[in-house]
């Protein structure tokens, strides 16, 4: 045996095992300090208070609220489910709050659901300032898209006794548009054509659309037939259907799960049948 090489090949294993073992414990310090700077990240931070405990439910919220650096959603205190809407928000709170801190919320044990406010982002989206004020495409007849007549929408019969409301939550609703239904803002009529509801959290009226996108959705909805413009919506005859915003998102075209909650929940409570999440 050759106790030279064995030497050799000793020591260079032994190297390599350091320097795997180097490169691990590099590698764990790297992991541990970026773990420590995302504790210090801020999150938005959606939780559901206990709705059986009256005093766990008392507790989780001065535990939220303590932890809380921004509280910009709260039904913590809303009354119990009526059995009427689909979306119950009692219990529902969120917040601005470090990593860590959410991290806490969620080991207390006091809370139904510990998770982030994620952001929702629709596709394509473009940042524009009231886009459809210079809307140039126009279309010089009532075109009927591919997907009206896939659908057999055209085929559905009207409703015997009365109007169907539907409710676009997306990014708001331009007043004025040629092709959908019109109504002044705060006029009581609206409620039988379009109407909608202001965002608290995100600050604007359900009547701007900075990206169009709402507005779009909102055409495929309800664009006005037989008037020579645009296209034909599902919908195309205002007369037998009204319409209802929800603020889902910024005008811009992006928001949070706890704002879409909130959009979705004002529809059902205004009347809406249908829901669109586009």
């Amino acid at each position: 045996m050759n106790i030279s090489k064995t030497n050799k090949f000793v020591h260079c294993y032994v190297s390599t095992i350091v320097v795997l073992t180097g490169a691990c414990i590099l590698a764990t310090d790297a992991a541990a300090a970026e773990a420590r700077v995302d504790e210090d990240a801020p999150r938005k931070v959606l939780v559901r208070l206990d709705r059986q405990s009256e005093a766990r439910r008392q507790e989780g919220k001065d535990t939220f609220l303590h932890a809380a650096h921004n509280c910009y959603f709260d039904h913590s205190d809303d009354d119990e489910e009526d059995g009427t809407t689909v979306v119950s928000l009692r219990g529902i709170m969120a917040a601005e709050m470090s990593t860590r801190e959410m991290l806490e919320l969620q080991e207390s044990g006091l809370f139904e659901v510990v998770e982030e406010d994620a952001e929702m982002v629709q596709m394509g989206w473009r940042e524009d300032t009231q886009a459809f004020n210079d809307f140039d495409r126009r279309l010089k007849a009532d075109v009927v898209p591919w997907g009206i007549t896939n659908v057999q929408a055209q085929d559905v019969p009207d409703h015997p006794t009365n109007k169907i409301k539907v409710c676009v939550a997306d990014t708001g609703y331009y007043i004025g548009h040629e092709d959908l239904p019109f109504c002044e803002r705060d006029d009581d009529k609206c409620k039988d054509i379009v109407n909608g509801t202001d965002s608290v959290e995100y600050n604007e009226e359900w009547s701007y659309d900075g990206s169009g996108h709402g507005t779009h959705c909102a055409g495929t909805v309800g664009a006005i037939g037989n008037n020579g413009k645009g296209v034909v919506g599902v919908f195309s005859d205002p007369t037998k259907w009204s319409l209802e915003i929800g603020k889902a998102m910024y005008g811009r075209g992006y928001g949070y799960t706890s704002g879409i909650m909130e959009a979705v929940e004002n529809c059902v409570r205004n009347g809406a049948k249908v829901v669109s999440l586009s």
